[in-house]
């Protein structure tokens, strides 16, 4: 099982789909994720992800029926199906806490695997390949002399940020690598001054 807080820790996933969806759904959080992303992993038991949720999954809270009786109902906000993966968050307290899990399709608990098939919904596809971003992007050079001599001057940290942020633009904007360069350059400067 793996723990997702931000984009430093996207290498230790395994599961491509899963990597696709995390980088999707920090992307759309601004990186920010106030609870950790919790990543099942082939050979994680149904008992360990409760045990670090706190609460069963099979069991709904509110009426004690659990899956698979007829009358049982997840109780948790979403659950979607993927292709290659499910996703379920769950909503705790006052709405201040979200709790995200990702599942892969094999290699854990059947009983999970199967509530997660017969209550799943497959979301509205995306219009685009989600880019794979690995910490590993930041060995190479940007293709523009100016950048590159920005570049130059950035934390190893900085240069991974940029490198996200540019293939991040580059997919979303559908515009030429050098000009997400130049933009994900622009937002550099701020960051420079936050790590003073």
């Amino acid at each position: 099982m793996l723990k997702i807080h931000n984009r430093s820790q996207l290498n230790t996933i395994t599961d491509l789909d899963i990597h696709k969806l995390v980088i999707l759904r920090l992307t759309q959080l601004d990186s920010i994720h106030p609870s950790p992303m919790i990543i099942m992993e082939p050979g994680d038991s149904l008992s360990s992800i409760e045990k670090e949720l706190g609460f069963p999954i099979l069991t709904n809270l509110f009426d004690d029926i659990s899956y698979p009786d007829p009358d049982f109902i997840p109780f948790c906000e979403v659950l979607e199906n993927h292709g290659g993966c499910y996703e379920m968050l769950f909503i705790l307290g006052d709405g201040e806490e979200a709790i995200e899990i990702f599942i892969p399709k094999t290699g854990v608990d059947a009983a999970l695997l199967s509530m997660c098939a017969d209550f799943s919904i497959r979301p509205e596809p995306y219009s685009k390949e989600i880019p794979m971003i690995t910490t590993k992007n930041h060995e190479s050079q940007p293709t523009d002399p100016l950048v590159s001599e920005v570049y130059e001057t950035l934390t190893d940290n900085l240069k991974e940020e940029f490198h996200e942020r540019a293939a991040i633009i580059e997919f979303e904007s559908n515009i030429p690598r050098d000009n997400a360069e130049r933009l994900a350059m622009d937002a550099v400067p701020a960051k420079m001054n936050a790590e003073k």
